[in-house]
């Protein structure tokens, strides 16, 4: 069973929001187009400025490709890691709140509970 967090806005069911906890493999391989997804616009261009600076320094600094390549693995690793928090905070900025959990299977069978059944999100 994964969990979610679930996120409304206006106290409207039909703007609610799912967000997975766990690793995103999404914002791990994909982290800029991942943000960009999910119009987080300033964490896609902050991610995408972390990525370009790191490239230069490391080129500038002749430390290799293996290197580079090993520095921008944990940059996405930790991305991944926290990419629903990312999602959570970028939600309470536009205004949604968390009004709870809820577990499922997959994602729509999480989404048929937390739309559905008002007894499952806890």
């Amino acid at each position: 069973m994964r969990a979610f967090t679930v996120h409304i806005k206006d106290d409207r069911q039909d703007t609610a929001v799912l967000v997975r906890d766990g690793f995103s493999w999404a914002a791990f391989l994909f982290t800029v187009l991942w943000a960009a997804w999910h119009r987080m616009w300033w964490w896609a261009l902050a991610l995408f400025v972390l990525f370009a600076v790191t490239g230069v320094v490391m080129a500038k600094l002749s430390l290799g490709a293996g290197l580079s390549f090993l520095i921008h693995g944990i940059f996405s690793v930790i991305i991944g890691l926290g990419a629903g928090e990312m999602r959570r905070w970028h939600l309470t900025r536009r205004g949604f709140r968390e009004t709870g959990r809820v577990q499922g299977r997959d994602r729509t069978e999480a989404e048929i509970r937390a739309l559905g059944d008002p007894g499952a999100v806890t």
